[in-house]
């Protein structure tokens, strides 16, 4: 049989209007014979047409919004959350600011543009900028701020003169027009719009003048105070805010990275969107200067035609065939919102104004947005995307996901334990945890009275993202050690990379996966010594870690759960469930950023907390999920425990996806522990039911403790960091041991 073939790596940076349309065209017909990765500094895509209405109000912020995890995953692309910082094209690596170098065969860039004059004196500390437009939308609120804080009679002052300085005036005017606040526009330009007919600036100015907007021509600004802007002119102008909209620039690292750019930064590019000298590199957008046509201005609306182009360029220079040509269009329709539900439009030299140019605005606007939105605000599927989403949901998952089911475990071992008991270590006197109890981890003691806490574990990749796979791996490995009271100290590598991929693609995966453990181990006090790595039919991560404790008493036994007892959770369920969502697509950035939260969460803070309250048990919430550890807690204790489903704290997401149908693989095997349980009849039709046999990766800790210092000790633990503990269910006795299960 053949191997199949190695594929290239296509790196797409930024996730821009052109992008987007990349993502959704590579997601309706898939590159087939291309990995694709996705970089971005953001999860999630800011829609620029879109901006001056939410600063007016006439937008809420989720609806010019553009989700890039769900995307990026209907296009078959790893989302790798981070800011490219060169391009060494000899090479053929990206330089990130965070994370190893990633490989490419082709690449291309479409990045927010960062504002022009921003070194200027006060601007960064003082002035809002509205590039990146991400950072604009987050602070809007502290604008509100400075303007209510600033003095009465200063005016809120935009400086910039173009189409995005006009639009910011009117929409600033708008949002703060109830206050009775004046705003005054300040331009280095003779007129308004240099690059629009002069029939469009003569209306801007009108309007501006019926609207009691200042505008000042002809000043450039120089520097930026508290309370003043500094003037070419040498005067001093007071203001109580600044919005900056003077233009943008190319950023730094171009230069840096040896690209052709022009003078004022931006990269160069042909008419077929390749960066000139270098045919695996793409450009389009702001970022980019068509050098044909270096006349035309910074406007959205040619990152949106270049995209179907760059696309289709992207496919035929994987596939070796002819690209196609990229013409500009020679006029386009502009419409500049005036924030007062009007608008002022323009094309081939007419100027229209109204409400009904204001409504044409948003039509379009909503229509593209909408295009490239496959979650709602409920994390939903658009009626739009349901033909992308047709995947397999039966898909194996990895992580803990990827397990042995409990019950076959279970057999095995009693197997081995027939056949050979006394080498189980029951029968050892210098074994503390072994097989016999199957704890956490395994804890013996040395020749010298060391007691050694120690465990293994390892799975399969959950993710295209091999850092993030590493740093969950490694959380996940010395979570062990944590429930069972231990200190980590040392960490062992085991590694298993895909067959089907090139010496050069797996030797960037174990950098990735390797650094992004170091990261996790160097935060938890814990030595990587070494490991080994082999060549399987997918990649598979694990340690092996040890870690000590000083006293047999302070170690955290499962089977020390004893009546009376509060039971505490300190991570929220969810991980399976939204471990496939992400896969899928199904996944929304805030969840998928909250997923990654709790993975990456250290236990060690609760840990030690038990260890210092005494009299508790404990173990992890991993791969059989919350329904069967803490049946075991239940068995090994000889105690029973009520669960109240009504308590359980779920991730962001969870409930819907569930709700949705959506079921981790190893779901179906951790519901056969169901039978064991004592499930009343109104817990039967609960909705959170199903999340007790949802599998986790790098879950949280069940700890049982007296039920006097619960509250105290919930409370502590959400001052440590961990926000969603909480007491779910307490410890009784009666015979036998029972684990119900309550609303």
């Amino acid at each position: 049989m053949l191997a199949p073939a190695k594929k290239k790596q296509l790196v797409l940076i930024g996730g821009g209007h052109a992008h987007i349309q990349v993502l959704k065209r590579f997601a309706m017909k898939p590159l087939s014979d291309m990995a694709i990765t996705l970089i971005s500094d953001r999860d999630v895509g800011i829609y620029s047409g879109m901006v001056p209405g939410l600063i007016a109000g006439s937008y809420q912020a989720e609806e010019l919004q553009i989700d890039l995890v769900p995307l990026a995953a209907l296009a078959g692309a790893r989302f790798v959350r981070d800011a490219a910082t060169s391009i060494q094209t000899t090479e053929r690596q990206i330089t990130l600011g965070s994370r190893p170098p990633i490989n490419y065969d082709i690449v291309s860039l479409n990045l927010g543009a960062p504002i022009a004059g921003a070194d200027l004196p006060g601007v960064r500390e003082f002035a809002l900028p509205t590039r990146p437009i991400a950072k604009l939308t987050d602070a809007l609120g502290s604008l509100d701020k400075r303007v209510a804080q600033g003095e009465p009679d200063a005016p809120v002052v935009v400086v910039g003169g173009g189409a995005g300085g006009v639009e910011i005036a009117f929409c600033v005017a708008a949002r703060l027009a109830s206050g009775g606040v004046k705003v005054r526009l300040i331009a280095a330009s003779s007129r308004l719009l240099p690059d629009r007919a002069r029939a469009v600036a003569d209306a801007v100015m009108a309007a501006a003048r019926t609207r009691g907007i200042d505008i000042v021509l002809g000043q450039r600004v120089t520097s930026v105070s508290e309370n003043q802007l500094g003037l070419q002119s040498g005067e001093h102008m007071p203001h109580r805010g600044v919005c900056w909209t003077v233009g943008v620039t190319g950023p730094e690292w171009f230069a840096d990275s040896q690209l052709p750019v022009d003078a004022g930064g931006f990269v160069l590019t042909d008419s077929f969107l390749r960066v000139v000298g270098h045919s695996n590199v793409f450009a389009a957008g702001d970022c980019a200067t068509l050098q044909e046509h270096p006349e035309l201005p910074k406007a959205g609306v040619y990152a949106v035609r270049q995209g179907p182009v760059l696309a289709d360029n992207l496919r035929a220079r994987a596939n070796r065939t002819a690209l196609k040509r990229y013409e500009p269009q020679q006029d386009y329709l502009g419409l500049l919102d005036l924030g007062d539900g009007t608008a002022i439009g323009t094309k081939w030299g007419q100027v229209r104004q109204g409400r009904w140019v204001m409504r044409l605005k948003r039509r379009i606007d909503r229509a593209f947005i909408k295009n490239f939105q496959a979650l709602d605000s409920e994390g939903r599927v658009q009626p739009s995307f349901r033909k992308l989403f047709e995947m397999d949901e039966e898909m194996s998952c990895g992580g803990c996901a990827a397990k042995l089911p409990a019950q076959s475990l279970e057999r095995a071992l009693r197997n081995v334990a027939g056949s050979d008991a006394e080498h189980l270590g029951s029968a050892d006197s210098t074994v503390l945890l072994g097989l016999d109890l199957a704890d956490d981890a395994a804890a013996y003691r040395t020749s010298s009275g060391d007691i050694v806490v120690r465990s293994v574990d390892v799975f399969k990749a959950f993710s295209d993202d091999s850092y993030v796979v590493g740093q969950v791996a490694a959380m996940n490995a010395i979570s062990d050690l944590y429930a069972c009271g231990a200190t980590p100290r040392h960490a062992l590598a085991l590694l298993s990379l895909p067959e089907h991929e090139s010496p050069r693609h797996n030797e960037a995966t174990l950098s990735e996966v390797l650094a992004g453990a170091r990261v996790v181990f160097a935060h938890e006090g814990v030595h990587l010594l070494g490991g080994h790595t082999t060549i399987a039919s997918e990649l598979s991560v694990g340690f092996s870690v040890d870690g000590s404790i000083d006293e047999e008493s302070q170690l955290l036994r499962l089977d020390a759960m004893v009546p009376g007892n509060a039971l505490v959770l300190t991570k929220a369920l969810g991980t399976g469930t939204l471990l496939l969502a992400d896969r899928l697509g199904r996944a929304r950035a805030s969840d998928r950023a909250a997923l990654y939260s709790s993975m990456l969460r250290s236990n060690g803070p609760a840990a030690a907390l038990a260890v210092k309250t005494q009299l508790v048990a404990a173990t992890d919430v991993s791969g059989f999920g919350l329904a069967y550890h803490l049946h075991e807690m239940v068995a090994k204790s000889g105690v029973s425990a009520t669960l109240y489903l009504s308590r359980l704290p779920l991730l962001p997401g969870t409930a819907s996806l569930m709700q949705d149908g959506l079921r981790s693989s190893a779901h179906p095997f951790n519901s056969q522990v169901g039978a064991k349980l004592r499930v009343d009849d109104a817990a039967r039709q609960h909705p959170v039911l199903p999340t007790l046999y949802d599998p986790q990766t790098s879950g949280g800790l069940i700890i049982a403790l007296p039920q006097a210092q619960a509250k105290d000790f919930v409370n502590q633990l959400h001052e440590l960091g961990d926000p969603s503990a909480a007491v779910i269910g307490e410890a009784m006795s009666s015979e036998p041991p029972t684990l119900r299960i309550s609303v």
